[in-house]
Formats: structure tokens, C-alpha cells, sequence
């Protein structure tokens, strides 16, 4: 405890002096600089709370771990996952109140405050040793690199959320529900359907200060996926190995856009990175009850997986295959069936929340999948919205010979990256190339331990499914991680065998995709502004308006100050509500929108008003630009000529009280 309190000390002191030299110079002190401080404080009081929680949980399984940064790998992720579950079920009973929440996660820190000491204490000794070892001048510059990637990635956490799918619905949902008090079918959008444990752990941050902190808890979750990947390299490899899979995993591009927003991405490949750890641990061990117990775990983590996002389900699988796998392997299937089963129920018990409330409100544990099967009820789905959604899950498919575009991988992710998601898809696109060049290089290896075989295949059959299912690399990002594994695996063993000149060759190249991995991460920065709100040249508000498309900010404002607290605002031409500070409704365009049913059914457009005030909407926002766009891909505004004619003497005929950037605000009169 005591080198951690001088730490703590020394970046007290150094704030403080900070703040001195401002004053002395005369210049003022950015607000937000105040606010990334009160931000910075809350995800770190998350993230040791969940922490804090999972140390106790950890302890309780009787799962043996070392002292640093294994211990706070598997204690964190575990909490995150335990905070998660806790939170949502606060939101099944109607409990979502901020001092429940506060109270949630000050519980945790103030009983395990001297482990979640020892927790900092073993990390701040490890990061020492490793950091003061007797590096190579190769060394030295690759953990230059590394803490270059991740201070970029932090740095760019405190940008507010612009990403399209957590406006829609990773953000909007947890807004919605704090506003309402409990977790509820926000209505026609699909997505409050699906497992949301991280949108739990980002409705936390939001409730106790504001929509940066889940950015922040995903920068988070990032430091803690470096520490387990660097401990499994070390107890299944050496310390080299674990040093280049850290420089490889932070300096991808995907890896630095998704750890600094609030997709789910970064925390679901920690759970199963977690999830993989335990299960080697389980086939690594040689004691039955250890196995079991490691068996267990290896569940838990699944099912936090499985939680976070449906394509969890995959690691749920690939688990309980290996413990069973190998128990046949071993001569005792009896014994690997009994710790198959044995993760599953512990993946199922932690999933359970999530699939009896679906079961509750839809009838279907796991919609909208399996719909056509299991059936559904009390949602506005139908058949074109069914064709619609699963299209766009297809929309990346192979349109040729599958061994064909398998081969040809490799290439396409240098020449056409976005093939393989574009759009909102496209944070997960960067940094692959250089994954596919190394990794291959593993088969120089003098054989690989049975932790790292068990990676190996726990990624390889993780790729198959990605690839059989839809190739967009987004989704594949949870198995970043391993892959970096291996590929750390292939180049030093290339080096080793091939000597100085193979070794020169890899730094080389190596060199060459980091340099275009900066330039990347670069060029999207200064076309997005990043730093301008971060370094305080811009304001928040201005920033949201500004380099938005098509932003509903200046409309969300007006609101804020001139419409009544219970007023109830009907989105129409945009998913995005979140930053709508009143109730909002906004239809995904994977739902029929309920805005062209009633102005076809309507005389005219009073009719329409009077039918939109009983469905007690005081307000109408459209966004015009973004409409346009979203009729264009997904026809959202498929009016009958009647319906259109209404729905244009509607807006002829209301007043428009507000209008900037494209949108339009309307208020219903009584």
C-alpha cells in the first residue's frame, strides 16, 4: 500500500500544481477540464467497486489467482458482470433511483476497501517490474508505443457519444429507463429486447454524472483485457509474448475507437477473453474439484457474455465444447460431460434474467432470433420488419464460393476493409491486416503449450462462426485478443528461428502497419474534432451540434428549457433519442413506424393531430436530413397517397416552434 500512496500523492500533487501554473499564468481553466475530472473519478469508483465485488465473488468460488494483474483481471470483470446483473434487477422491480445506485456502488469500496488496496498495490508492482526489466531498445519502444495507443484511446473517451448505434439504442435505452424509473419495452424500438448487462453498467455512469462515463468504463474494461492478456501470456507462454499481444491489441484502430465509446464490443471481449482464462485454467488443472470449480467460472464469465450481447452465445458454446471435448480426450467423458454441464448451468444462471423478462414481455427468450419458432408477443414486429432486420444482419454475406472468400480474406481486408462493415460497422474494421500477416508465422513455433492450444482453437472456432454466420469485423472484435496472442506467438518465434535478418524483416513491417494504424487513428481525430472538446477549444454542446449529421441537439435543448416536464415527444425521421430530455419515442426503422398507419387511417390532418395527442404525444421532432436517408435504405416513410397528403397539410398546418440543422419541432396544441 505504501508505493500506491505515493503514487497517489505524487498525481495529487502534480493536479495541484497544475492548477497553480494556470492561475500564476492568468488563464482560465476550461470547465470541461472539471468535468473530465468528476468523470474520471466516477468510472474509476465504478470500475473498483465492480472490482471490489468481484474479488469477494472470485474468493468465494475458491478460483486461486495471483497477486496482481490476474487478480484484478478476473476480480473486475467478474464485479462488472455481478454490478450488471444487480443494477438490472434493481430495473425489473422499479428501483432505478440514483441513491440505490450510488448506494450500489459505494457498498463495495467502502467494506473491500483494503482488498481493492492490495488489488492496486499488486497491479502498480507489476506494472514496475515490467516497465524497470532490462528492455531492449526494440523493447522500450514498443511499450512506448503501447502507452501512446492507450493515453490516445483515453484521451479520446472523453468526447461525447457520437456513435450512431449508441444514440439509438446503448445510450438512449439506459436514458429512457432512468427517466421511468424501472427497465421497461421502450416502444417500437427492437433493440430493448436484447441482453443489455453493459447498457446497465453505462446507465450507472449516467446516472451518477453524465453520458462520457460509459466511454470511460470501456477504456476501462480495455486496461483490464492488457492485464489478463498479459498474465495468460506469462503463465502460458513468457513475458515476451505478453508484452507484443499488449502492443498489438492497443494500437489497433479498432481497438482505440471501440475502447473510447459506449459500444459493447471492448466489455464483451473482456468477458470472454475471461471466459477462455478460466477455461484453460479447468483443462490446465489436475485436481477434480479444481476443475470444477475453474469449469464454473469459465460459466460465469460465459454467461456475462451471453448477457452482453447475443453473439455471447457463441463463447457459451465453444466452453462447454472444450470442457467436454477434453474430458473425452482424457478417457473421462463422464468427468468432462459433469463440467460441460456444470459451466452451462453457471452461463444459464447468469443469463436468466435477461431471457425470463423476455420470456415475460415477448414470449420468447431470446428475440427477435428463433421469432419464426418460439413466436412472439406485445411488439410491433411483422414479417417486413422480420425480413428487413435479418437482411441487414446478412448484408456482409459472401456472394460467392465460401472457401474461395475465405482465401482471399487476407487481401480483402487490406483492399476493400469495409466490405466487411461499413457505416457504424466500421469502428471494428482497423488493425485486422496486420493480424493475418502474423499470425500464420505461429506455425514456427517449437509447439505450443496447452493454454495456448486451447486459444488457438477457442479462436479458430470463434473465426469459423463468424465467418459462416456474417463477416463483419465489429463482431469478430471479442476475439481481437486471442488473435493477438498468436500472432505475438508467430513473430517471436519467426525471429528466433530466422535470426537477425527475419527478425529485422518483422520489425519492418511491423513497423509499417503501425505507422499506418497511427495515421488512421489520426486522420479520423482531426476529421472528427476529437481533441477540440477534449482540449477544451469547443464546447460539448457546440461539438454535438456541429460535427453530428444531421444533429437533434439544438432541437434536444430547446426542449430542455421550453417544454414541460411531462411532455412526451414522437421522433419521426431518426432512431436517435438519446439527448432528448423528455420522454421520447423514436421508431427503429426495423419496426413498422406507427406514424404512416395512423395518417393513412386519418381524414386529415387535424384527424392526425388528434390522433397523435391521444397517443399523448405533445411534440413532433422531424428530422428532415436524416429522414431522407433513412427512406432511402430502409423506406420509413411508405405513406399511402392519402396518408402523404395528410402528412403533408399536417406540417403545413402545425406550428413549428423550433428548427435548426434539418429539424423541426412541432407542438400539439391541446
Amino acid at each position: 500500500m505504501r508505493t500506491f500512496s505515493r503514487t497517489a500523492l505524487t498525481g495529487a500533487v502534480a493536479v495541484f500544481a497544475a492548477v497553480l501554473v494556470f492561475r500564476f499564468l492568468a488563464v482560465e481553466i476550461p470547465a470541461v477540464f472539471f468535468a473530465m475530472g468528476i468523470e474520471t473519478a466516477v468510472a474509476a469508483g465504478i470500475l473498483l467497486s465492480a472490482a471490489a465485488l468481484g474479488d469477494l465473488l472470485v474468493a468465494g468460488t475458491g478460483f486461486p489467482v495471483r497477486a496482481g494483474f490476474e487478480r484484478l483481471f478476473f476480480a473486475g470483470t467478474l464485479g462488472l458482470g455481478a454490478l450488471g446483473t444487480v443494477v438490472a434487477l434493481f430495473g425489473f422491480t422499479g428501483m432505478l433511483r440514483v441513491p440505490f445506485l450510488a448506494g450500489t456502488v459505494a457498498l463495495p469500496l467502502l467494506l473491500r476497501r483494503r482488498a481493492v488496496g492490495e488489488m492496486l498495490q499488486g497491479v502498480s508492482d507489476d506494472v514496475r517490474d515490467r516497465c524497470t526489466r532490462g528492455h531492449s531498445l526494440t523493447g522500450t519502444a514498443a511499450l512506448v508505443a503501447t502507452a501512446a495507443a492507450l493515453a490516445a484511446t483515453c484521451l479520446a473517451a472523453y468526447v461525447p457519444p457520437m456513435q450512431y448505434d449508441s444514440l439509438v439504442y446503448h445510450l438512449a435505452l439506459p436514458g429512457a429507463y432512468l427517466r421511468e424509473g424501472r427497465v421497461f419495452a421502450v416502444p417500437y424500438n427492437l433493440y430493448t429486447h436484447f441482453p443489455q448487462l453493459t447498457e446497465m453498467l453505462f446507465m450507472v455512469g449516467m446516472a451518477l454524472c453524465d453520458d462520457v462515463v460509459p466511454s470511460l468504463l470501456s477504456c476501462g474494461a480495455l486496461l483490464l483485457l492488457c492485464m489478463g492478456v498479459v498474465a495468460f501470456a506469462e503463465g502460458h507462454r513468457d513475458g515476451r509474448t505478453g508484452l507484443v499481444a499488449v502492443l498489438l491489441l492497443c494500437t489497433a484502430p479498432a481497438s482505440v475507437f471501440l475502447a473510447s465509446s459506449s459500444y459493447v464490443e471492448v466489455i464483451l471481449a473482456l468477458f470472454t477473453f475471461a471466459a477462455l482464462y478460466a477455461v484453460v485454467r479447468a483443462v490446465t488443472e489436475t485436481a477434480d474439484d479444481r476443475v470444477l470449480r475453474s469449469a464454473a467460472v469459465a460459466g460465469l464469465y460465459a454467461g456475462c457474455a451471453l448477457s452482453a450481447k447475443y453473439t455471447g452465445g457463441i463463447t457459451v458454446v465453444v466452453v462447454t465444447g472444450i470442457l467436454a471435448v477434453t474430458g473425452f480426450a482424457a478417457g473421462r467423458a463422464g468427468r468432462g460431460v459433469k463440467n460441460a454441464v456444470v459451466a452451462a448451468a453457471a452461463a444459464g444462471m447468469v443469463f436468466a434474467p435477461w431471457a425470463l423478462k423476455n420470456i415475460i414481455v415477448v414470449g420468447n427468450p431470446v428475440f427477435p432470433f428463433l421469432y419464426d419458432l418460439i413466436g412472439y408477443r406485445n411488439v410491433a414486429w411483422t414479417e417486413a420488419s422480420a425480413r428487413g432486420y435479418f437482411a441487414m444482419l446478412t448484408e456482409y454475406r459472401h456472394h460467392g464460393n465460401v472457401l474461395a472468400e475465405l482465401l482471399r480474406l487476407p487481401f480483402a481486408l487490406i483492399d476493400r476493409p469495409t466490405s466487411f462493415g461499413g457505416g457504424a460497422d466500421v469502428l471494428g474494421d482497423g488493425g485486422w491486416p496486420l493480424l493475418c500477416v502474423l499470425v500464420p508465422l505461429a506455425v514456427f513455433a517449437r509447439g505450443l503449450t496447452p493454454g495456448m492450444a486451447v486459444a488457438l482453437a477457442f479462436g479458430v472456432v470463434h473465426f469459423l462462426v463468424w465467418f459462416a454466420a456474417k463477416p463483419v469485423l465489429r463482431f469478430l472484435y471479442p476475439m481481437y485478443p486471442v488473435g493477438a496472442l498468436v500472432a505475438a506467438v508467430g513473430c517471436l518465434a519467426a525471429g528466433d528461428r530466422g535470426g537477425a535478418v527475419v527478425r529485422a524483416a518483422i520489425r519492418v513491417v511491423c513497423g509499417l502497419f503501425f505507422l499506418v494504424h497511427g495515421i488512421t487513428v489520426l486522420g479520423v481525430f482531426d476529421r472528427m474534432g476529437t481533441l477540440r472538446p477534449v482540449l477544451g477549444l469547443e464546447s460539448r454542446d457546440v461539438y454535438r451540434a456541429v460535427r453530428l449529421s444531421h444533429s437533434p441537439y439544438p432541437a434536444w435543448r430547446w426542449l430542455e428549457h421550453h417544454a414541460d416536464h411531462d411532455a412526451r415527444v414522437l421522433l419521426v425521421g431518426d432512431q436517435r433519442a438519446h439527448g432528448c430530455p423528455r420522454r421520447c419515442v423514436a421508431p427503429s426503422v426495423f419496426a413498422p413506424n406507427p406514424l404512416v398507419s395512423w395518417a393513412d387511417n386519418a381524414q386529415d390532418a387535424a384527424a392526425l393531430a388528434d390522433t397523435l395527442r391521444a397517443q399523448g404525444y405533445s411534440h413532433v421532432v422531424l428530422n428532415e436530413g436524416e429522414g431522407r436517408r433513412l427512406h432511402e435504405g430502409y423506406a420509413i416513410f411508405n405513406f399511402s397517397p392519402h396518408g402523404a397528403a395528410v402528412w403533408r397539410e399536417f406540417r403545413a398546418s402545425m406550428p413549428a416552434v423550433f428548427s435548426a440543422c434539418s429539424v423541426t419541432v412541432y407542438r400539439l396544441q391541446p
